[in-house]
């Protein structure tokens, strides 16, 4: 038999579950995307330790715009 207000009772804790839940899944999503850029941008640290280097070998402080441009 239908009740309204049994349906009632239970219309607020099933919002909040369904709240909490994609909430959970929202999270999860976020600090599986923050995990993943962290781990691209280990990979790609050598390689822009590389260029750093091999740019502070070749261009050093004070030369002139004629000296970086040759």
């Amino acid at each position: 038999m239908y009740d309204p207000a049994d349906m009632k009772r239970w219309r607020l804790p099933a919002a909040i579950a369904v709240i909490v839940a994609l909430s959970v899944v929202g999270i999860r999503h976020a600090l599986e995307q923050r995990s993943q850029q962290k781990h691209e941008q280990q990979k790609r640290e050598p390689i822009y330790q590389s260029k750093l280097l091999s740019y502070s070998a070749v261009l050093k402080p004070g030369m002139s715009r004629k000296e970086v441009e040759d």
